[in-house]
């Protein structure tokens, strides 16, 4: 039988743990100073007892294992000491969602908005969800009570309320609507209406100060503090969507080309914060999710895997380093400690515009994706996310809540809304650094989305079509 310090020496070799020399130590203690002979044999066993002990307890308190495939020692999960998982599941959403979401801080709270939340049609109903993060508890937003917004929403977060515009239920003639939602009291209120005019379709952003909105070539600005709008200057030409820049807001578009086939151009302006004033600007060279990093407004061309920075100072698009994941849309993005993070996605469909509508999602999509990675603008450098633990979606919601990233809802190969999400410690990232390539790695899935056969004699209603979140009609 080994005895006690041979046995704690052993166990310590086994997991590649510095042995102490405790021979050497009794040397040293041996020329310090005479040991009388009476006291040699109870001296040496109190010193193995001790370093048996001392072993024994940092062992202990170290929470040292051995994994049972034989690989290196690791720390035990309940050990403070142990590194935090980089991705943590949220707790599913209450109810059903259905349309791409909404996300945004009201707060301290985490608020996300829908189409048809609980709704079994994407025009029939909207509302959302509220999370406390110190929690991970969801709760439903109370109904506004009057028409909810569902189409075109805009919505801005004032320090105090969350502003809303929409179009009226189901019918985007009528005029937008204006809402406030105050998450202390869970009471809504209805705004003033816009001074905004024809089909509901509006864009915008938050100034710091006013909500700044535009649509059919008239803007509107509405000061919370006053509860009143004024009318601001619109675009040259018909916008699409607006970023905010610092002082400046980068409003872009498409029109069609003269003496054409309708082959469109992109087109976009400048707005000045100070001045209220227009001037044209250089159209982005892609599509995608953007974002206000640093002086400079990223705008990720998902779809062809590249990465456009702009200088509002020159007025000049400016090529970074190309996105290495497969070209997708659908897109999730959010900014964390002055980096771009993208995840998820869905590869382009391939659905004919007038062709009969298709459940197989090689006509809807090749794969969706659950892979992402994150840019270092200063660094002009992508780096790997670590693996999800979500499910492979495109149209998930994404924001940032402190040093994390939020991923929330999207919907699967099939349309099949999700109603689960994770969260992404800021620090996360793989120190792999990432270069595009021609066939980059992907974590991907393929499913059929036909539906099952029917018992016999059973006949499946058809339903109105469904919108995926990259705009595809699916039934």
């Amino acid at each position: 039988m080994m005895e006690p310090d041979e046995l704690v020496r052993s166990r310590m070799q086994e997991l590649d743990l510095p042995v102490p020399d405790v021979e050497s130590a009794m040397g040293a203690a041996k020329r310090r100073g005479p040991i009388r002979r009476t006291g040699r044999r109870r001296g040496q066993a109190v010193a193995a007892m001790v370093a048996v002990a001392v072993l024994l307890v940092v062992m202990l308190a170290v929470g040292v294992t051995r994994r049972s495939d034989g690989s290196a020692p690791v720390v035990s999960a309940g050990d403070p000491a142990a590194p935090a998982a980089p991705w943590q599941m949220l707790p599913a959403l209450p109810g059903p969602t259905r349309g791409t979401l909404n996300a945004m801080m009201a707060g301290a709270d985490v608020l996300v908005w829908g189409a048809s939340v609980g709704a079994t049609s994407a025009t029939t109903a909207a509302g959302g969800y509220e999370l406390d993060p110190d929690t991970d508890r969801w709760r439903s937003i109370p109904e506004p009570g009057i028409d909810r917004p569902v189409l075109r929403r805009v919505l801005a977060w004032t320090g105090t309320r969350v502003l809303l515009l929409g179009c009226a239920t189901g019918t985007p003639a009528l005029p937008v609507q204006a809402l406030s939602y105050d998450p202390g009291t869970r009471v809504w209120a209805a705004l003033p209406a816009p001074p905004l005019a024809g089909s509901c379709d509006p864009y915008g952003v938050w100034s710091g100060a006013e909500l700044l909105v535009w649509q059919n070539q008239q803007g509107a600005a509405y000061d919370p503090i006053a509860n009143s709008w004024r009318t601001v200057s619109a675009p040259p030409g018909t916008g699409r969507d607006a970023a905010l820049m610092g002082p400046k807001v980068l409003v872009t578009s498409t029109e069609s080309l003269p003496r054409t086939n309708n082959e469109q151009r992109r087109v976009a302006w400048v707005f000045d914060l100070q001045t209220e004033t227009w001037a044209p600007a250089a159209p982005p060279p892609v599509w995608g999710p953007n974002a206000w990093v640093g002086d400079r407004l990223l705008v990720l061309g998902a779809s062809s895997g590249t990465l456009f920075a702009y200088d509002p100072s020159t007025d000049a698009w400016t090529r970074r380093a190309d996105v290495p994941l497969a070209p997708r849309e659908g897109v999730a993005s959010a900014v964390v400690d002055g980096r771009f993070v993208a995840w998820g996605g869905i590869a382009a469909s391939k659905q004919e515009p007038r062709a009969p509508l298709s459940t197989d999602p090689e006509v809807l999509g090749d794969a969706t994706f659950s892979d992402g990675a994150i840019y270092d603008i200063a660094a002009d450098r992508w780096s790997a996310l670590p693996p999800s633990p979500l499910s492979p979606r495109s149209g998930a919601a994404g924001l940032t809540v402190g040093g994390e990233v939020l991923i929330i809802g999207g919907a699967d190969p099939c349309v099949q809304y999700l109603s689960d999400g994770a969260r992404l410690r800021a620090g996360g990232s793989s120190d792999r650094t990432m270069a595009a390539t021609s066939n980059p790695p992907t974590t991907a899935t393929r499913a059929s989305c036909a539906p099952p056969e029917p018992p016999p004699g059973v006949t499946v209603p058809v339903g109105p079509p469904a919108t995926s979140p990259t705009g595809t009609p699916v039934r």
